[in-house]
């Protein structure tokens, strides 16, 4: 496998505006593989309360092997596993000053992650192991006077549905839309 890349950062100041952001480019590719569609495997092993059987091309005899041949995969090249092609961050925030020293301080963050595979079983038009293409949106409005603060956090505030993996047969949504208070004291 080789994944190869760059990624880079930036926070600018004008007075009490600040903008920051990041990006990274991956390209990842698998090596040559084999395995197995298990996907495509009949529903219910053969026999009675088998297990899966042992494979009759590796020289597995009896009652309970099974010929895995038409269902083996040779994967080579395949995007390598949750590996994005171009990821971004943009975000800004403005600090004003409150006459008894305190500030508040709104901010926005805007997400996107491109289509990442989420298996080596990388089938063209098969989109079930796949993590989709998102934008994210983010929202803060934070309070701060001297040692402490209070932030009201918005998350996904666009409530934008999307698949972040899978597991066996489950699927794996990221997280919707999330609205909070956070507090935090320095001593």
């Amino acid at each position: 496998s080789s994944i190869e890349g760059f990624e880079g950062t930036f926070r600018f100041f004008v007075g009490n505006l600040a903008l920051n952001g990041s990006f990274g480019y991956t390209d990842s590719k698998l090596g040559s593989i084999q395995t197995i569609d298990t996907r495509a495997l009949p529903i219910a092993p053969p026999g009675p309360g088998a297990p899966w059987p042992g494979n009759t091309a590796q020289g597995c005899t009896g009652d309970f092997c099974f010929d895995y041949t038409p269902y083996q995969l040779t994967l080579n090249g395949a995007n390598g596993l949750f590996s994005p092609e171009w990821t971004w961050t943009l975000g800004a925030d403005y600090s004003f000053g409150l006459s008894n020293g305190a500030s508040i301080t709104p901010a926005v963050s805007f997400n996107h992650s491109d289509m990442a595979n989420t298996s080596i079983i990388q089938q063209p038009g098969d989109a079930y192991f796949t993590a989709e293409e998102r934008d994210i949106m983010n929202l803060t409005l934070t309070y701060r006077n001297e040692d402490w603060e209070v932030q009201l956090y918005g998350t996904n505030v666009t409530d934008e549905v999307f698949i972040e993996g899978t597991s066996g047969a489950s699927v794996l949504y990221g997280d919707p839309e999330v609205w909070g208070i956070r507090a935090r004291m320095e001593f």
